[in-house]
């Protein structure tokens, strides 16, 4: 499935995963691979985090172009806190595909373009305040993280959010 927004879904398969506080990790995979915590995913948050209604509850989450900046080049990671990365526009607008895969095997496909420094992605942690259920009402995966907002409309709101990958960076990007 391709629509206006740049992406592609491949189908889900079903797995169900229970809520809970406890931590949890997501894997950026880039130039880099680092794994978020839970903790430092709820720092980011607390730094960029913005909230988004869908007319019946509100989510609460980091915009995914902060989350790409963390591994979209090379940059010096001595001493520097997750705040401090700087979002590469120029490898952003030469092009490369933003991979987000779900637990559960589920996967979209947005182009890079479509999400620099677009707040329309909301990668999402709590919603009405509280932590994310495992499924929405529509019985779908959802904790630990959940795609929302106003760009993030079906198939795109994918839910149980493991993985972020940025595919084909190497591609024509010789400054890498």
């Amino acid at each position: 499935v391709t629509d206006n927004n740049g992406g592609t879904a491949i189908a889900e398969t079903d797995v169900t995963v229970e809520p809970s506080k406890t931590d949890w990790q997501l894997t950026l995979k880039g130039v880099a691979t680092m794994s978020i915590t839970r903790k430092q995913f709820e720092q980011l948050v607390d730094m960029f985090g913005q909230d988004w209604s869908d007319g019946d509850n509100t989510w609460h989450g980091v915009p995914l172009w902060h989350l790409i900046a963390i591994v979209d080049d090379k940059e010096d990671t001595s001493n520097k806190s997750l705040s401090d990365y700087s979002f590469n526009d120029t490898l952003a607008d030469k092009g490369y595909t933003v991979k987000i895969t779900a637990g559960d095997g589920f996967v979209i496909n947005l182009r890079s373009q479509k999400t620099a420094h677009e707040d329309g992605y909301l990668v999402t942690n709590t919603v009405d305040g509280d932590v994310l259920p495992a499924r929405t009402p529509r019985d779908r995966p959802s904790w630990p993280l959940h795609m929302r907002g106003d760009k993030a409309h079906q198939p795109y709101n994918i839910g149980n959010i493991i993985t972020i990958e940025l595919v084909g960076l190497n591609e024509g990007n010789s400054f890498l």
